[in-house]
């Protein structure tokens, strides 16, 4: 099939008066509180900009933490630094009601388990937070991975995590056992061929955008022995994230041609484009609600796709 190449316009986002606007903070926390449906302005700290993202539906009970932004039970978990904000978002404006320092090096992604939060941080591994009373985190433990974690995800009683690290092999993606959710086992890993950004987990399988070239099907059924079995390779582009659905993927990309590229993943091993639309800046983090994907670009807010006709991805 050809692909289609529609143009694709941001949302309108309002900034706070006063407020120098800042549109590239929109490629982490700024979506993440997008898709949690805040009505109002809300901050994730001090330096972020306030948006309004009242027009924007919720997909608060299918976000798992994309970024270093968690919504959950009405509280919002963000990383600035090596610290862990904790706002009450059930009023608007959002307030902050708790900070912890992770006493590591900057909050790249979260995740959680029930009242365990898993953090990933640039020097200290993972920070394994107990959230029993948002207003009161406690540190637990911390789980030491060989290099440096990226995005980190839970399915189950399961922890994923993409890392990595100086010498090779550079690029791992890790499983853990979190039965004992303050306690995570290693399970198993495999190596990427290269930097892992996003990822999502669906149906025994886990779709890592890759900074080189698009994505890699890892198959995730046997927990102590993932696999890779398949890739979607386009020269140049540079995937920063994929959102799943049934059997098709959508996978951002930034770079001098950014876009959003449809795949079919009826046959995880051989994922085929069967359609993609041109963005206005760099695509980053994805999420999916209803008929619409919604996308943080770098420079031009978040574009909003209508995903209605699974084949394209065309302008609402």
């Amino acid at each position: 099939m050809t692909p289609s190449h529609a143009p694709i316009h941001p949302l309108d986002v309002g900034l706070c008066p006063g407020r120098r606007p800042r549109p590239w903070r929109l490629r982490g926390a700024a979506l993440l509180f997008a898709a949690a449906g805040l009505a109002g302005a809300v901050c994730a700290h001090a330096s972020a900009p306030c948006i309004d993202y009242s027009q924007v539906p919720s997909v608060r009970d299918r976000l798992l933490g994309d970024g270093a932004v968690l919504v959950a039970n009405g509280h919002a978990y963000t990383g600035h630094l090596s610290r862990l904000l904790v706002h009450d978002v059930s009023t608007s404006p959002a307030s902050q009601v708790a900070e912890l320092d992770l006493e590591s090096g900057s909050v790249r992604s979260l995740a959680r388990s029930g009242d365990v939060l898993y953090a990933a941080t640039v020097q200290g591994g993972i920070a394994v937070v107990a959230i029993v009373d948002p207003e009161q985190p406690v540190r637990v433990t911390s789980l030491a991975l060989p290099g440096e974690p990226g995005r980190v995800r839970v399915d189950g009683a399961r922890l994923y995590v993409e890392d990595r690290r100086a010498t090779a092999p550079f690029y791992h993606f890790r499983i853990f056992d979190i039965t004992t959710p303050t306690n995570p086992q290693p399970l198993g890993s495999t190596t990427l061929p290269f930097a892992g950004a996003g990822f999502a987990l669906e149906n025994d399988h886990a779709y890592v955008a890759m900074t080189n070239g698009g994505m890699q099907v890892i198959d995730i059924a046997l927990p102590n022995a993932p696999v890779i079995r398949g890739q979607f390779f386009v020269p140049g582009i540079v995937a920063r994230d994929v959102a799943v659905r049934g059997d098709r993927a959508w996978l951002t990309s930034s770079g001098s041609d950014p876009r959003v590229y449809v795949l079919d993943i009826s046959n995880a091993m051989a994922p085929e484009s069967v359609g993609d639309a041109a963005l206005p800046d760099g695509g980053w983090g994805i999420v999916l609600d209803g008929d619409n994907a919604y996308v943080a670009t770098g420079g031009a807010g978040i574009a909003r796709l209508d995903i209605a006709q699974t084949d394209v991805a065309a302008l609402v």
